[in-house]
């Protein structure tokens, strides 16, 4: 269907009828326009367009007419055709008022209307009346008008008269009640009348009741007329057509067979329009002005409202409520309703379009014609493309199992559309294949989300990580991708074995208890097991207190059981005990994984359970002392021992009492031993040394009671000696008088000649200049332990190197007296020592070992430098810096070791020495040391202020072998050792480490020492030892044991050899 600007006088005239408001229609001739009674020019109005004038129709043409109107910018034209859905409409530019719409269906009728736009819309104040016009039928084709013409000719062949050409002609327009005039056209007239000849009637409108005709056909060539009435009633309708058709006949040749007589109506009817508000954004409402002219009334001319029906027959995606699509509208007696749709600002992003209201029930609605049934608001949409997301349903799944995502669209989508994802693997090696798909599309529907899934392939390999990716493609046309535009699904691999552990519940049950142990199955990195099959042994262990071991499972609870373990996860397996009236050592449950396919035993293979006996064991105390007795102010000990050992431990209620006055009140009464599970517990009381002469004392710890125990020993008591011994001395020195910030100081705290066997606790004070001290524990802390039988011990406190010129400060140490007496403080208490200030501009003084070793008797050389003096203008030029030289071993010669005075040049250098003696004697890897000390004018180098040479000895190292002085002893008894040794008297103190493995239960805390034995200077080859392993007697018959010792293998520098034997046993005997 096309439109067509009709151009010339035909199209530019207008035709009235007698009623200036009414424009008459134009009759069409068969072979083109046929125009009614002319008129003159019309003036511009400024107004409606008013009625559309038909200017010429064709079977696929129609051409119309209007009245032109003020300064529009362009007319617009809809048509359509009655009963279809469609609607069209052209933009007509304004430079005539005429157009012809081609392209139409011939036989078929249509509705037209136009519109003026101004200021760029569409104005319903300007427009037209609604026009209906039908189409003329459709011509002849040659092939018909051939056949229609052979006839005659055929005929006149034969000798006879050719048929009349007959066609008709329409007469004017006229108004309705008056007759609609055919004439009928013979060329050439017929030779006789022709009676009876057909015509159909048909109209546009309701004007006649006749739909057919009767022509009779005279001789002349107007050869006839058909005159079809009218009705002429009250009632408002859209101007109208009747058409007349020759129907085929034998007797004629039908030229022209349909023509039309314009009906116009000549009444004020009453109409009902519908017009558009404004162009809109979502979520704005739509607008529409419902107008009826004249405004309702009632018979009575009352004013009154109308109800009229609308249906939104576009745009219902822009609805707020979608399903709002219909309802009704009252008119009031203003005449005029606006009419609001709300619209939904959704998120969705969707093309411009339209809301088209229209009104309902055809052309009439009661007295009112509905002359503009539909109009139409434009609806922009303010929504960006969605922006599409994917993520992964979870973060891992099985091999095997489909990988899930879920692909978002944010704004969600208005239309479907397709999306195309890569789908992607890694961590397989090259045989493997992870899924099926490499490629995906799906289609995200009007909504949010969309799903698929990745199909995977279970193989049967190890691999350690796996994982599946969908990518999302870009498709700018359709979305944006957001950040998440890729998801990875790890695979998790279920051909590598979980690993198994196992742990017990608790630490300790009694019999007749039950002993729970967990099966830990824990899952590997990117594998996965649901379930798990293991293996477990039960066993029941000997505690090792009693020769006989105890018998704790129930029967039936020993040996191997099969157990399920979720993967991951875990599964508790119980072990039933047995409660019975035995007295019997304390034994262990302990159940242990069996290796086996399917998965892999952890580190903690097996766990084990305690299983204490509930039948009566024994208690004992007994002091513990390193000689007979102890002299005041020295603590007494006292062990105590449960038989069995009691699971878990066990609390004794001990009572203390004393003969003198050794012990403080504080400390006597009643006090609580912990005996631990090996049945062993300890209890150490101060005593306090008075310097008055009194008698030796006594401390006696008596066990009370205790349910489930009987007292074996129940009391014992150590004597306390009235000062028959010296107590230690205390005394304290530094390395040197004078330091610089930033340098540690020792303190070294002696002990003479040692400290107690469980050692002692020195207390001090020390006086500082906090500027150069850190609040840290080393220099708060009031105390020191000296461990017991060490004769030294060194509290190392550090400096501060700030950045700071400030005075050189003084500190000073003093030993204090012990609390209780345990030693005596010797006359060097008290050590006093100078800290220097290093941040004044003064140069830097450093110290280097020239050699890094010397043999004894050659000479150790160091040289000591200084450093360029920071300030220009100094004058000095050399420093006078104190150095102290040491050693370690006895190997400087005579006079070398001590405090000297160094001259250095400033920017310069100087070297000092060291000489060592050559001797005969065997002796200790040794070194000569060379230490700064801080002074004025000069700072130290702090990490070159010291050096070392070390010396070598040239003799012989000592060989060291060791044995027991007998094969065997008898429980209870001491076992003594004799060392033999290269070189005696042993001409230096040697430190021998060694080890120890024993059968039995006959050394447990006796053995002396922290597994090392100290052999002193001068000791003899084949001495007994001075200490003495004591073993243990007990009232238990057990079988004999042994015990072996082996001395280790000694440094480079441990200045010793071993010999054979290195390994000594002796053999325990039971006596019991």
């Amino acid at each position: 269907m096309s439109l067509r600007k009709r151009l010339g006088t035909v199209s530019a005239r207008r035709i009235r009828a007698a009623v200036a408001t009414v424009p008459l229609l134009v009759a069409v001739l068969a072979a083109g326009v046929a125009v009614g009674p002319a008129q003159a020019a019309r003036a511009v109005p400024d107004g409606p367009i008013g009625q559309l004038a038909v200017e010429a129709v064709t079977h696929d043409s129609i051409t119309v007419s209007w009245n032109e109107v003020n300064s529009p910018e362009r007319y617009v034209i809809s048509w359509w055709r009655n009963g279809a859905k469609n609607k069209t409409r052209v933009d007509m530019p304004v430079d005539g008022a005429s157009y012809t719409i081609e392209g139409l269906k011939a036989g078929k009728q249509y509705t037209i209307r136009v519109f003026t736009v101004k200021n760029g819309k569409r104005h319903y104040k300007y427009r037209s009346e609604l026009l209906t016009q039908r189409t003329l039928a459709a011509p002849q084709t040659p092939e018909e008008s051939e056949s229609t013409t052979a006839q005659p000719q055929s005929q006149a062949q034969q000798g006879q008269t050719a048929l009349p050409r007959i066609s008709l002609t329409a007469g004017a327009a006229i108004t309705e009640g008056e007759e609609a005039v055919f004439h009928c056209v013979a060329d050439p007239p017929p030779k006789t009348a022709i009676d009876g000849v057909a015509v159909t009637i048909a109209q546009v409108g309701d004007f006649t009741t006749h739909t057919t005709a009767t022509l009779r056909i005279d001789t002349n060539a107007d050869c006839g007329t058909i005159r079809i009435p009218t009705v002429n009633d009250a009632q408002g309708e859209p101007s109208g057509s009747i058409e007349a058709t020759l129907q085929s006949d034998s007797r004629i040749d039908a030229s022209t067979k349909t023509v039309i007589v314009v009906v116009v109506d000549d009444d004020q009817y009453e109409n009902i329009s519908i017009s558009a508000g404004p162009d809109i954004t979502e979520g704005e409402p739509a607008k529409f002005t419902i107008t009826a002219t004249p405004a309702p009334t009632d018979a009575e001319s009352n004013p009154q409202t109308l109800t009229v029906p609308y249906v939104i027959t576009a745009g219902q995606l822009f609805l707020k409520n979608p399903n709002a699509i219909s309802g009704t509208v009252e008119i009031p007696a203003s005449g005029s309703v606006v009419l609001s749709i709300p619209t939904d600002d959704d998120r969705l992003h969707e093309p411009d379009g339209t809301i088209t209201v229209s009104l309902r029930h055809g052309g009439r609605h009661g007295k009112y014609l509905i002359i503009d049934h539909e109009a139409s608001v434009a609806v922009a949409s303010d929504d960006a493309l969605p922006t599409l997301t994917v993520t992964a349903e979870s973060a891992s799944v099985e091999e095997g199992e489909p990988a899930k995502f879920t692909v978002t669209a944010d704004p969600p989508a208005l239309h479907s559309f397709p999306v195309k994802i890569d789908i992607t693997s890694s961590g397989l090696s090259t045989s493997a294949q992870l899924f099926t798909d490499k490629t995906k599309t799906i289609t995200i529907h009007r909504g949010v989300t969309a799903t698929f899934r990745v199909a995977t392939l279970d193989d049967k390999s190890k691999n350690a990580e796996m994982s599946v990716t969908a990518t999302l493609r870009a498709n700018a046309d359709r979305y944006t991708l957001g950040s998440a535009s890729a998801a990875t699904v790890q695979l998790l691999d279920n051909d590598t074995p979980p690993t198994v552990t196992i742990a017990a519940d608790t630490a300790q049950v009694s019999e007749g208890d039950t002993a729970a142990f967990t099966i830990t199955a824990t899952q590997p990195p990117g594998s996965v097991r649901k379930a798990v099959t293991v293996d477990v042994r039960v066993k029941i262990d000997e505690g090792g207190q009693l020769a006989d071991p105890g018998t704790f499972l129930s029967a039936g609870e020993a040996g191997t059981r099969t157990v399920t373990v979720p993967v991951p996860g875990s599964k508790t397996i119980r072990i039933s005990t047995d409660d019975d009236s035995t007295r019997e050592s304390a034994g262990l449950v302990t159940a242990a994984l069996l290796a086996a396919g399917g998965y892999a035993v952890g580190d903690t293979a097996t766990a084990s359970v305690g299983v204490s006996d509930d039948d009566r064991g024994t208690l004992s105390v007994t002091p513990q002392l390193f000689r007979d007795s102890v002299a005041e102010g020295r603590p007494v000990a006292f062990e105590f021992r449960a038989n069995p050992p009691p699971p878990g431990g066990v609390s004794l209620d001990v009572e203390l009492t004393q003969v003198g006055e050794y012990v403080q009140a504080a400390d006597l009464g009643s006090k609580v031993v912990h005996l631990d599970s090996r049945g062993y517990g300890w209890l150490e009381i101060d005593t306090h040394y008075r310097a008055a002469d009194e008698a030796d004392g006594t401390v006696t710890a008596r066990i009370l009671p205790a349910d489930g125990w009987r007292l074996n020993k129940q009391s014992a008591s150590a004597t306390v000696e009235n000062d028959p011994a010296e107590r230690p001395v205390v005394t304290v020195s530094v390395d040197h008088d004078s330091y610089e910030e930033g340098q540690p100081i020792d303190f070294r705290f002696n002990v003479s000649p040692e400290a107690l066997p469980y050692g002692l606790l020195i207390h001090y004070k020390l006086e500082k200049p906090n500027r150069f001290f850190r609040y840290d524990s080393a220099s708060l802390a009031t105390v020191i332990q000296v461990w017991g039988s060490h004769t030294d011990v060194v509290r190392t406190i550090g400096t501060v190197d700030d950045s700071t010129a400030e005075q050189h400060g003084t500190f000073t140490l003093t030993v204090l007296p012990h609390p209780t007496g345990r030693y005596t403080v010797g006359t060097a208490s008290t050590v006093t020592g100078t800290i220097y200030d290093n941040d004044s501009p003064v140069p830097v003084v450093s110290i280097a070992a020239d050699v890094a070793g010397i043999d004894e008797g050659d000479t150790a050389s160091f040289t000591v430098s200084a450093s360029s003096h920071p300030d220009s203008a100094s004058t000095a030029t050399t420093l006078t810096v104190p150095v102290v030289i040491s050693q370690s071993g006895d190997y400087l010669a005579s006079g070398q070791a001590g405090k000297r005075m160094v001259t250095v040049p400033i920017g310069g250098s100087v070297v000092i020495t060291a000489s060592t003696d050559d001797d005969s004697a065997a002796e200790l890897v040794g070194a000569v040391h060379a230490r700064l000390l801080a002074g004025d004018g000069f700072k130290l180098d702090t990490n070159s202020h010291t050096a070392v040479v070390k010396a070598n000895d040239n003799e012989p190292k000592v060989a060291v072998s060791v044995q027991f002085e007998h094969t065997s002893v008898t429980e209870g008894s001491e076992a003594t050792l004799k060392f033999f040794l290269s070189q005696s008297p042993l001409p230096f103190g040697l430190r021998v480490p060694y080890s120890y493995t024993g059968q039995g239960d006959f050394f447990n805390g006796k053995v002396p020492g922290s597994w090392h034995f100290d052999l002193p200077e001068g000791y003899v080859s084949g001495t007994v030892w001075d200490r003495t392993l004591v073993t243990v007697g007990d009232d238990a018959d057990e079988p004999d044991g042994s015990f072996t010792l082996t001395l280790s293998a000694p440094q480079e520098d441990a200045g010793y050899v071993l010999a054979d034997p290195h390994i000594a046993t002796i053999d325990i005997l039971d006596d019991d």
